[in-house]
């Protein structure tokens, strides 16, 4: 792996990563797809080692300087290893016609996977959607923090608050789920900013209150002066 790595460092044409990328893809076929030992053992490379080769291809891959669709089996295969063992992962920031997108997920084993696409046109509206995989029976919840000064009024479906001559209305959209809010609240704590050391200062959270069961939601909030 590491003479076509030096290659690349050499001349910086991905072509050369294209085999190191199947060995760490075949790593993974034999170590862990078929369960032959754990993920932490593949051959008799040190941990450090190899850890170091991994990190480097899947920033490769996964930074984009690589024409890698979604459908490929790199990423298919490899996207899966990244979120496990890094616990999480954010992809580059799109920028088209004045709307910024940015997409994430979680994963905590046992728990959940949340998927997140946040879309943001400055001074227009917000966009959350959310995909979650919840491994538990609880109920969950979609937390909006809003700034101390904020008083919002709470609706079945969202809600509506003045901010300064802006009008911002927050819709939640989500089978079964509840709106609610809290302020100031102690047990548990919820509904504080820090305004410094050992100083908390009250701030409203617009609280989304769902079953165990629901997959997709979102909210839509938007700006209106």
């Amino acid at each position: 792996m590491d003479y076509w790595m030096h290659e690349y460092e050499r001349d910086c044409d991905p072509a050369h990563l294209l085999t190191p990328i199947e060995i760490a893809l075949d790593w993974h076929r034999f170590h862990v797809e078929e369960g032959r030992t754990s993920g932490f053992q593949w051959y008799d490379h040190s941990t450090g080692v190899r850890a170091s080769r991994l990190a480097f291809l899947l920033d490769f891959i996964l930074s984009d300087r690589m024409e890698v669709s979604d459908d490929d089996l790199a990423r298919r295969r490899i996207d899966p290893y990244v979120i496990n063992s890094a616990g999480s992962h954010l992809d580059p920031i799109l920028v088209e016609q004045g709307r910024f997108t940015i997409r994430g997920v979680v994963a905590r084993p046992g728990l959940l996977v949340h998927k997140r696409e946040l879309s943001y046109v400055p001074g227009k509206l917000l966009r959350i959607e959310d995909k979650l995989q919840n491994l538990t029976e609880f109920a969950w919840q979609s937390n909006l923090h809003l700034a101390p000064d904020l008083i919002p009024e709470i609706g079945e479906s969202g809600f509506v608050v003045d901010a300064g001559g802006l009008t911002v209305r927050g819709e939640f959209s989500g089978e079964g789920c509840k709106i609610s809010s809290v302020r100031g609240e102690t047990d548990p704590y919820q509904g504080w900013v820090s305004a410094g050391y050992l100083e908390l200062v009250p701030a409203t959270v617009v609280v989304a209150t769902c079953p165990a069961d629901l997959v997709e939601s979102s909210w839509h909030i938007t700006f209106e002066r």
